[in-house]
């Protein structure tokens, strides 16, 4: 349904009274000139009526006219926004859903990256391991069955400490997989890799064992 604006309604009803008081000035003419109705008059009431046949089919039309060039911009304006909407929404919406999957996938992997790190660093401060292949192959028990790509691990670190003691610091990293063709193509021609890199370090002290001697016993 379409709404006629108010200056329309407004032209329409100024035009309307026109035609009423044109037609009754006709009627009112051809009554006080008291032309008899007679076969010789005949032709010229039948201008006159067409006369006025084709001024209301013209104010007519023109109305019509005026009410569809005052409308149609507005409703170009609203079908160009529609088509604009259809073309860009699935892009909009591949991005939005393709963030959601690839970026939510990266942040799970890059905790169960960091768990990792920490038990590894426990596992060789506990055991005083410092050879990269048992902290390496005790990583590799740890990895998750579902991560297609190896974790990169450098060999531990032991650091002394100016208290005392020493920390063994795990670094590790992992290259987590995009699954969308948006964020593949993307991240491949940032960074030649279609995947988010990881990374995690964790740091385990080695713990001292002291051993006291009660009085009175023997060694």
């Amino acid at each position: 349904m379409v709404t006629v604006p108010p200056n329309i309604k407004k032209f329409r009803f100024v035009q309307v009274i026109g035609l009423l008081m044109q037609a009754c000035g006709f009627f009112t003419s051809a009554s006080t000139s008291a032309m008899p109705i007679c076969e010789a008059n005949q032709p010229r009431i039948l201008a006159k009526s067409l006369y006025i046949s084709n001024f209301l089919t013209e104010q007519f039309l023109l109305g019509n006219y005026i009410i569809q060039y005052r409308r149609s911009p507005m409703s170009r304006k609203k079908g160009q926004a529609i088509v604009e909407m259809a073309l860009l929404f699935p892009f909009f919406l591949l991005i939005i859903v393709g963030g959601l999957i690839d970026f939510g996938f990266a942040f799970f992997n890059a905790i169960t990256l960091q768990q990792i790190a920490n038990d590894s660093a426990q596992y060789a401060a506990e055991n005083r391991i410092t050879s990269k292949e048992e902290i390496e192959a005790h990583i590799a028990k740890l990895k998750p069955g579902w991560w297609k790509n190896d974790i990169d691990f450098s060999g531990p670190e032991p650091l002394d400490l100016t208290s005392g003691g020493t920390v063994i610091r795990i670094p590790v990293s992992y290259e987590s997989p995009a699954y969308t063709p948006f964020y593949q193509t993307m991240l491949s021609g940032i960074k030649g890799s279609p995947s988010i890199k990881l990374a995690a370090l964790a740091s385990y002290k080695i713990p001292q064992h002291v051993y006291t001697k009660l009085p009175g016993n023997k060694p």
